[in-house]
């Protein structure tokens, strides 16, 4: 009798020693499977995302660079401030390497967005929305300035990891 008692409660705690792995093991699987589709969903937003510069303009004084950039993707981007913006340039004493900050001051730089920015055409849907199609003209407010004649490179490169890059000539 003395077993038997000892056996129902050995099995007892096994049993609740199952349920409560089998029920951990469950609650990992399902955490990976989140992961596993989010990782998915990023990765397939990154495949959909292509910018193609189209235009690059350096004023004479080599301080203000404009560049233009295509969404020739499928996804829709925003948040301009979680953007990066690097410029490597010549300045004229050194080569300048640097990542700018969006705003509108000096070593900074600002995002419109149109429809067709060669003729000037606006964005008319969903302001702030960079859609398939449009183009953002990206303004860097440099210092120092780029030197004349000068080869550089400018980068852009969006919060899910696309970038966008074309080598200029001042």
């Amino acid at each position: 009798m003395e077993t038997a008692i000892t056996a129902l409660i050995i099995i007892g705690v096994m049993m609740l020693a199952i349920l409560g792995l089998s029920d951990r093991a469950l609650s990992a699987q399902a955490a990976l499977t989140d992961a596993s589709l989010a990782l998915q969903e990023r990765e397939g937003e990154r495949v959909r995302t292509i910018l193609t510069p189209t235009n690059v303009a350096v004023d004479p004084t080599g301080e203000i660079l404009q560049v233009t950039v295509r969404n020739s993707g499928a996804t829709r981007l925003a948040d301009f401030a979680r953007w990066d913006v690097i410029v490597e340039y010549a300045d004229g004493v050194t080569t300048q390497v640097r990542w700018f900050p969006y705003g509108t001051q000096v070593n900074e730089w600002t995002a419109e967005i149109y429809q067709d920015a060669g003729a000037s055409v606006p964005e008319v849907f969903d302001p702030n929305l960079l859609n398939p199609g449009e183009d953002l003209l990206v303004t860097v407010n440099l210092s120092p300035a780029i030197a004349a004649g000068s080869t550089n490179r400018f980068t852009l490169v969006t919060p899910n990891g696309v970038a966008a890059a074309v080598t200029f000539t001042h």
